[in-house]
């Protein structure tokens, strides 16, 4: 929960290897803010990086996870 609004948000963590892996990580980011407003594309609300992390906090989704409902 933000601390201040408390509004639900998700924070992806970056967890991969190597400078082509965060470059993919940071354009992931960029393009969902990009799209802001699009139906099916979850909106970013910021980006940054503590203690060597990169993080993207993001609009929680409710519902399965992606890998549940390709099993469907």
């Amino acid at each position: 929960e933000h601390v201040v609004s408390g509004a639900r948000h998700a924070v992806k963590l970056f967890a991969g290897h190597g400078a082509d892996q965060a470059a993919r990580f940071a354009r992931e980011g960029q393009a969902q803010a990009a799209v802001d407003g699009h139906p099916n594309v979850v909106r970013v609300f910021g980006a940054g990086e503590a203690n060597g992390r990169a993080w993207l906090a993001m609009e929680a989704c409710e519902g399965v996870d992606l890998a549940r409902r390709l099993e469907a």
